[in-house]
């Protein structure tokens, strides 16, 4: 009974021929058994069994007509259900763990609303197995872009961590993301070797131009052993930043960053990750100093005022962002560099006069070169066919055609264009292909050679008239999309698409007719056909063949006008069909 107070452990008393009344009234057997014993020990029993009785527990002679098997099975069932849910608290039963959960904690940005980012090593297994784990108990959510989403049980978790040795002490502890203490800890101007990580949003607690300035000019720098800074400031701060940043930083974010370069005195030998979205930065060193980040591999400076960048500083760079950097005319790169970069970003770069160093990129995995205004193709594809680029993103631009060496990239797995070559070559690999709002007249006979696409987006092409006859090759396709197109017919070969889910041909005001085997795409889970000119009647059989397809598909003409409201009462209404 102790421990059920003191540790809020649960107790099931089991009553084994004894009535539980007789236990709390201490009757019959039980008070006699307690007037033969020591009278100094019997008061704590006497306490002890009145609270037991009181609980909720198992009568064996009311339980399963006494039979005592039956009963034993009844009680491992409860508790089995219990432990099921049991929330342990990992921060006081793992032994030898709060070091490495420390460490864990370290890389998140605590108190921040955001998306995490985190690398673990696998200390003798893969990684991505714990990650895996940690997923399907929903502890974590990884994104497509590979961004680490966390649970706020795993937030609340390390902020006990931190602050439980010293809860009113902030200068002690190793992580600070409350407004109020970071501004007490850096306007005290104290050194500091506790602190390693700080995450902040400077416009909820910034109130003075002077204090904003004086505290950032000064107070980073006595934070020596400071790996994890994270500020979002306000678009209208104006003040020149302080040119103390701690050279022990490894990740560096700060969004809206109101310098046009980085502190002079910024040593970034331990950097290993560098965002700096909407900020005022126009070059990363004043008057082009060459201090060389032998470590950074991600850069992100998108919607900056980046006017120029030495790309030849950046041996070891993986990931740049340049998104919108209008102001950018051309990189400097230096040949060899860039050699490891997996990941480039030059959406919106409309400044940018030559592409070709993109060429000899041999790790390059993800291209994006929407928003270029490019009325030529850049001559950025390689000559050999080991290329590993694996997604394209060039939509929004103005070319009239494609090279057709672009069906070499044979490990392609993305691709979203504007146009399509008549001979997509060998893309093998290819599993999304999207050409919505473009102005592609018809699709290439080769389209269906693509074996492996999953998913093929057309929504509003107005100027396709007809699909390939034979588009039911596309055997692994799952999602085709055909809303706001031309189209008069759907070719009968579609109903070979065995592994269909979605079809959408919502709006397609030509549309006069459907396959008659339809109903033979068995995986068919969603089909749009809203404003299709057969549908007037409002008749199931105006599709044929949905009678024998295993999740039937039915027809909402409208919803009551009640369910309007029920957004704003933040409830969830599902109809099961």
């Amino acid at each position: 009974m102790e421990c059920q107070k003191e540790t809020e452990q649960i107790a099931y008393p089991v009553f084994y021929d004894v009535d539980p009344s007789e236990v709390r009234q201490q009757l019959d057997p039980v008070g006699e058994a307690f007037s033969r014993n020591n009278k100094g020990e019997v008061g704590k029993w006497r306490e002890a069994l009145k609270e037991a009785a009181n609980l909720a527990g198992w009568d064996l002679r009311k339980t399963s007509d006494g039979h005592e098997a039956k009963v034993i099975n009844k009680i491992v069932e409860k508790i089995s259900l219990e432990l099921r849910f049991l929330n342990l608290k990992v921060d006081e039963k793992l032994v030898g763990m709060e070091s490495r959960i420390k460490d864990i904690v370290s890389s998140l940005e605590i108190g921040v609303e955001d998306v995490r980012m985190i690398a673990l090593e696998s200390c003798g297994f893969h990684a991505r197995n714990g990650l895996r784990v940690l997923q399907q108990k929903s502890l974590i959510t990884i994104s497509p872009d590979q961004r680490l989403g966390m649970h706020d049980h795993i937030e609340e978790m390390g902020r006990n961590i931190v602050r439980r040795s010293h809860p009113d002490e902030p200068i002690r502890h190793s992580r600070l993301w409350i407004g109020e203490e970071i501004k007490d800890v850096l306007v005290d101007d104290l050194v500091t070797g506790a602190i390693r990580a700080i995450a902040t949003n400077t416009s909820t607690w910034f109130d003075e131009e002077k204090l904003c300035s004086t505290i950032l000019t000064n107070g980073f720098g006595n934070l020596k052993k400071l790996r994890f800074l994270h500020v979002v400031s306000g678009s209208s701060c104006s003040f020149e930043v302080g040119q103390n940043f701690p050279n022990a930083l490894r990740f560096l974010s700060w969004h809206c960053y109101p310098h046009y370069c980085l502190p002079k005195t910024f040593q970034p030998n331990n950097l290993v990750a560098l965002e700096m979205p909407n900020s005022r930065i126009k070059q990363l060193w004043h008057e082009g100093e060459g201090k060389v980040l032998k470590n950074l591999r991600f850069l992100d400076l998108s919607y900056s005022k980046l006017t120029t960048i030495d790309c030849g500083l950046l041996p070891n760079l993986e990931t740049l962002k340049l998104e919108k950097c209008r102001h950018l005319v051309e990189p400097h790169t230096p040949i060899g560099c860039l050699r490891k970069l997996v990941l480039l970003n030059l959406n919106g770069c409309v400044g940018f006069k030559s592409l070709s160093f993109i060429k000899p990129l041999e790790s390059l995995r993800v291209l994006d070169l929407s928003n270029l205004y490019l009325t030529k193709f850049p001559d950025i594809l390689p000559e050999h066919s080991n290329y590993s680029l694996l997604a394209i993103y060039f939509s929004k631009n103005n070319i009239q055609e494609l090279p057709s060496s672009i069906g070499s990239l044979q490990k392609l797995v993305y691709l979203d264009l504007k146009e399509l070559p008549e001979d997509l070559g060998h893309l093998e690999s290819l599993e999304w292909l999207n050409l919505g709002g473009t102005r592609v007249e018809h699709l290439p006979n080769s389209i269906c050679m693509l074996k492996n696409l999953k998913t093929l987006l057309l929504t509003s092409c107005k100027v396709v008239m007809n699909l390939p006859e034979d588009i039911g090759l596309l055997e692994s396709l799952e999602e085709l999309s055909l809303a706001f197109c031309k189209i008069r017919d759907v070719p009968s070969s579609i109903c070979k698409l065995t592994h269909l889910r979605e079809f959408d041909l919502g709006f397609c005001d030509q549309l006069e007719r459907l396959p008659e085997k339809l109903g033979d795409l068995k995986s068919l889970e969603e089909l749009n056909v809203q404003a299709c000119p057969f549908t007037k009647n409002h008749h199931r059989n105006c599709i044929p063949g949905l009678s024998v397809t295993r999740r039937p598909i039915t027809f909402i003409h409208g919803l009551p006008t009640w369910m309007l409201c029920v957004y704003k009462g933040q409830h969830k209404v599902c109809l099961k069909l």
